[in-house]
């Protein structure tokens, strides 16, 4: 969208075009009128006809100019105010209908799921408060952990199915839900290394979630969980008709050996019988994000009605009409030997499916690919018995490079985390500031240390070194949860939040060019009130 700023003239141009203008328009009348026999007996002297023809324009032009000025000096910020700052209807409204230029754009999680190692949802928590603060969430005794591959491998797809079902139990049933799946680096040379899109099938099956279909939106194999935080909030800016996405991000030794991430031989170390502590536990995480505005916008006012009880066989409803629609083109797409449809995929055989099946389409609701047809009562009812449990702001990356591949200097380095924690915490809406800091430097001490230096004396008074305070997930964790460490922290801070109110900034500096700095708000207290959560393991 472009914006054009228009620069209003200055007054002085106004008083001077206002003069010329009412001077002429006076004039005319004045000698229409003293022409007239009899107007003030018919003989004016010379000074009081000057005055009548000049005074009177001039007055007029010198309201208009002051009027203008007012209005000039109300429109405009205060001259300290910076540019940043200042508001402006132009840039209001491309706000309001473009998400990639509002700062202060989030995204609703209404479901989660976690798990690292055998720790699932709340059990983290009780876990860590078990370990104490000098302890670690991952048992430390091997022998507490499998001796066979085989018993690894099964534990750890369990999992995945887990966090699926948390996230997905009783979501929008028959809606082709988009999908993001990532997990860390594949081995691009290997033709046999698998793909993280696959997942989106092994999740499902055996999760018990219902009749949820998926549509695969992005797949993204990185080193750092940080990209698709902010993948996901690219996409919701460029499709404003998307409601919502279900985020699956995989790490731990087995995803690795499945997909050839290069850097260690994950294959030997997942197929090895023996106890052992993992350096790369399982760490799955699923997330269920939305954006209620577009639901109300494009769904809600348009339902309809149809049984709750519906099988494929009733196809008079459209939701079965989409529903069966799929089915066959997912089923053609299997034979190709891939997995679930692409969205993009999808979205391109839509106009097929609006031109052949007659859709009952209520007034007003317009079609688009990501709403093929209105919702049905009970699945905005599904929708709506899912609270937002927290907001996940946009992401703040910190460049920590020279350009060239290299990083800045020490200094630089700290001045530059200093202002993106500034513009993070601008990310809030005011007033908020965070209370709580989840961190993840890596393996390497040199980011821990860079980290500590440059947010010691935050404004917000954080304490880096206590506990209570941050949370180093190296050492708290006791394992490197690689790509999924961000989303870790996340559903870490949901749960807290939830229960005390506190903001969370999460931070991610794994990589020593570049940091994102996130920030996590609890719903408001009375929502958290009137929804009150356990966070249990068990369905």
């Amino acid at each position: 969208m472009i914006t054009t700023n228009v620069t209003r003239p200055p007054a002085s141009r106004i008083f001077l075009l206002a003069l010329a203008i009412l001077t002429l328009l006076w004039i005319a009348v004045f000698e229409f009128v003293v022409g007239r026999e009899g107007f003030l007996g018919g003989n004016i002297a010379m000074y009081r006809r000057l005055s009548l023809l000049i005074l009177p324009p001039l007055l007029l032009a010198a309201c208009v100019s002051i009027a203008y000025g007012a209005s000039l000096r109300r429109d405009s910020p205060p001259r300290d105010t910076p540019a940043a700052a200042r508001p402006s209807s132009v840039n209001e409204a491309v706000v309001a209908g473009d998400g990639s230029r509002d700062a202060r754009f989030t995204l609703e999680i209404r479901r989660f799921g976690v798990a690292v190692d055998r720790f699932r949802q709340r059990a983290l928590l009780m876990r860590l408060d078990e370990a104490g603060t000098n302890g670690t969430l991952l048992l430390q005794d091997p022998k507490q952990y499998p001796w066979s591959s085989s018993d690894r491998s099964f534990a750890g797809h369990k999992r995945e199915n887990n966090v699926f079902g948390y996230t997905l139990r009783g979501w929008v049933d028959y809606w082709p839900i988009p999908v993001i799946v990532a997990g860390p680096p594949r081995n691009e040379s290997d033709p046999e290394a698998g793909r993280m899109a696959t997942h989106i099938s092994s999740a499902d099956n055996g999760a018990g979630i219902g009749n949820t279909i998926y549509t695969r939106l992005d797949e993204i194999h990185t080193a750092y969980g940080d990209d698709v935080v902010s993948r996901a909030f690219d996409i919701f800016d460029r499709e404003p008709d998307l409601p919502a996405v279900v985020l699956l991000v995989e790490d731990g030794i087995n995803t690795r050996s499945y997909l050839g991430t290069p850097g260690a031989d994950y294959l030997g170390l997942s197929t090895k019988d023996g106890n052992f502590v993992p350096k790369n536990p399982d760490s799955y995480v699923a997330l269920l994000v939305t954006r209620k505005d577009r639901v109300d916008r494009l769904i809600r006012p348009y339902v309809v009605d149809a049984p709750e009880a519906i099988d494929n066989t009733q196809t008079r409803y459209d939701v079965i009409k989409l529903w069966n629609y799929f089915w066959q083109l997912q089923k053609a797409y299997w034979k190709k030997g891939e997995k679930e449809m692409p969205a993009d995929y999808w979205q391109a055989k839509l106009p097929e499916f609006w031109k052949t099946a007659s859709l009952k389409i209520p007034d007003g609701f317009k079609p688009n690919p990501w709403m093929p047809i209105p919702w049905t009562t009970w699945q905005l009812k599904e929708y709506d018995k899912w609270p937002v449990l927290a907001n996940l702001h946009r992401p703040v990356r910190v460049d920590l490079s020279n350009g060239h591949g290299a990083p800045l200097k020490k200094g630089e380095r700290i001045e530059k985390i200093r202002a993106g924690w500034q513009q993070a915490v601008g990310t809030l809406a005011p007033g908020e500031q965070p209370g709580r800091m989840f961190y993840d430097t890596g393996s390497s001490t040199a980011n821990l240390a860079l980290l500590v230096q440059s947010l010691h004396d935050n404004p917000q008074h954080i304490d880096i070194d206590d506990p209570k305070d941050a949370f180093d997930m190296q050492r708290r964790i006791g394992g490197d949860t690689g790509t999924s460490s961000i989303w870790v922290q996340t559903a870490l801070a949901l749960m807290m939040g939830y229960g005390d109110g506190k903001t969370s900034a999460l931070i991610n500096l794994r990589d020593p060019l570049h940091a994102t700095i996130v920030m996590l708000t609890p719903s408001d207290a009375a929502s958290r009130q009137a929804h009150p959560q356990t966070f249990s393991w068990d369905f």
